[in-house]
């Protein structure tokens, strides 16, 4: 997606998320009074349609207008087609004469509200993985308060509504991704400034209780339901009151994300040979097509660098077993992994230098021991298992062992 309003492109942009602006080529364009820019404002929040001359009126003089505000507002009109034809002729941005109004008659993708908007539809179809760059990019594009300049009396409750929307979209993802602690702060910043967004509200408690203040959580809950007591008399919507109830029957599914975890181990013997095989894995899941959210070199590393080469590594306990767990968050299903089997040939050439490695991705189970390599799709009850055995993925033997896996070539 394409945010053109933001790229300083030739012909003209319009911005409304902050002080209102026009540029062409990427160039401020005068815009003269503040009845002008009112008039314009006014237009481009309705792209395409006739704002009727008394709304214009009522907004710019706030419902006491002078005897000469329908001269006043045709010369503001005047003068605003006169100083766009002055920097774009191409005739495609144009305010018209429609009873009872006006209409600027304009593509609405040169309007910085439509492209965040467009990128809020993307957001809500594409993979998680992907998601969050849409709706930063989208968040990006404010500039300030909108409409700061024209003054408190002008209001836009859509655009305020539009920022709220993606705002939480992305806390739903942070949330999805494990990072509530990061969100807590502007997320009671927002309850306070708007105590009855539900949603808001909603988010709040879910961080709150996943970072363990199990008590801010209820509180924040109970606040919020006696606002709507107080002021409108009703109670807090089914999702909200069904998220309380689990919360106080200390319900586990809470903590886990909204997708399902793909849990991703790796165990080397040696050294020698880790990079390659750090390369390879991240191709696998790539030429899978396994959407990965959370994936860098820094996160990958650490696992290489708690689960490998270390002579103290089973003894290392808890730690190591928690290491091995390490999971990227993944849409995981039996297409990506046919895929994976289909494409391990990279990965298997990057095990001949370890004694002996251990490397799963999600159900695909890949051993080396004594020079034999197995490669396996666990099944169901075995994944499991080793979701509940971590520690298994530290040891060859014992994985086979213990998986009831044999070592003649790749296990039924």
């Amino acid at each position: 997606m394409s945010t053109e309003a933001d790229t300083g492109q030739d012909g003209l942009r319009f911005y409304l998320l902050g002080p209102l602006e026009v540029r062409a080529g990427g160039r401020p364009v005068p815009l003269g009074s503040s009845g002008m820019r009112g008039v314009l404002a006014l237009l481009l929040l309705e792209p395409n349609r006739t704002v009727p001359l008394d709304r214009i009126i009522d907004v710019l003089w706030a419902h006491e207008p002078p005897a000469t505000a329908r001269r006043v507002v045709h010369g503001y009109v005047s003068r605003l087609r006169r100083r766009l034809g002055e920097v774009d002729d191409s005739g495609n941005v144009r305010i018209e004469t429609v009873p009872p109004g006006y209409r600027l008659t304009l593509d609405e993708s040169l309007i910085d509200v439509t492209i965040v908007r467009n990128l809020l539809a993307e957001a809500t179809v594409l993979p998680a993985s992907q998601r969050p760059s849409r709706l930063r990019a989208a968040l990006d594009v404010w500039r300030g308060r909108e409409f700061a300049d024209l003054g408190g009396g002008f209001l836009a409750p859509q655009l305020s509504e539009l920022r709220l929307a993606v705002l939480e979209a992305w806390f739903d993802t942070e949330l999805e991704h494990g990072r509530h602690d990061e969100i807590i702060g502007e997320l009671a910043r927002l309850v306070d400034e708007y105590p009855l967004r539900e949603r808001l509200v909603a988010q709040l408690v879910l961080a709150r209780y996943r970072s363990g203040q199990e008590s801010a959580a209820l509180a924040t809950y109970q606040r919020f339901a006696q606002h709507l007591a107080d002021d409108l008399g009703i109670e807090p919507g089914p999702g909200l009151l069904e998220l309380y109830q689990r919360i106080l029957r200390a319900d586990p599914t809470l903590w886990a994300a909204e997708h399902p975890t793909f849990p991703v181990s790796i165990y080397l013997s040696d050294e020698a040979g880790h990079e390659q095989v750090e390369a390879a894995v991240v191709g696998v899941l790539e030429v899978a097509g396994a959407p990965v959210v959370q994936r860098d070199d820094a996160i990958i590393g650490s696992w290489f660098r708690r689960l490998r080469a270390d002579p103290g590594v089973r003894e290392l306990g808890a730690m190591a077993a928690h290491a091995a767990d390490a999971r990227l968050v993944l849409a995981q299903d039996a297409q990506i992994t046919a895929t994976m089997l289909q494409h391990l040939g990279p990965l298997i050439t990057s095990l001949q230098k370890t004694k002996e490695a251990v490397v799963r991705l999600g159900a695909v189970l890949v051993v080396k021991l004594d020079d034999q390599l197995v490669v396996h799709q666990l099944t169901a009850r075995q994944q499991l298992r080793l979701d509940h055995q971590p520690h298994l993925a530290l040891s060859p033997r014992d994985i086979l062992a213990v998986l009831e896996i044999g070592t003649g070539g790749t296990a039924p």
